[in-house]
């Protein structure tokens, strides 16, 4: 796995949209839905996602049928001690990679993804 470095040129503004499986995805108490903290979690340490202005949901949705589309910011992202970095895929620019900032214990990584599913956002279907 490469060594990945914060891109400076995506805002703190800029909404992401990460594909999350219904079974990762639970219900509060007042009904609103969040993901489960490992839904921002990987095995490599690197989290796909998508820029939302250099996208379309609806074909987000076909991608990814039986999921549900999240969206957060990169500025959430990075309250969470993460970095978004640029990864452009075969005909998808639009890719992006959110990571652990260097150096973060197993931990710090879970506690961190919880911080950031509180601050997740289920979009409708």
């Amino acid at each position: 796995m490469p060594l990945r470095q914060d891109d400076p040129t995506i805002s703190d503004d800029t909404a992401l949209w990460r594909a999350i499986p219904n079974s990762q995805v639970c219900r509060e108490d007042d009904g609103t839905e969040r993901p489960e903290s490992w839904a921002l979690q990987s095995d490599d340490n690197e989290v796909s996602a998508w820029i939302a202005t250099e996208t379309d949901l609806e074909q987000l949705k076909a991608r990814f049928p039986h999921f549900r589309i999240s969206e957060f910011t990169a500025g959430q992202v990075r309250e969470c001690r993460n970095i978004v970095a640029r990864d452009p895929t075969e005909g998808d620019a639009s890719h992006v990679v959110v990571c652990p900032l260097t150096g973060k214990t197993k931990a710090q990584i879970r506690k961190d993804a919880r911080r950031l599913a509180a601050k997740v956002r289920i979009l409708l279907e």
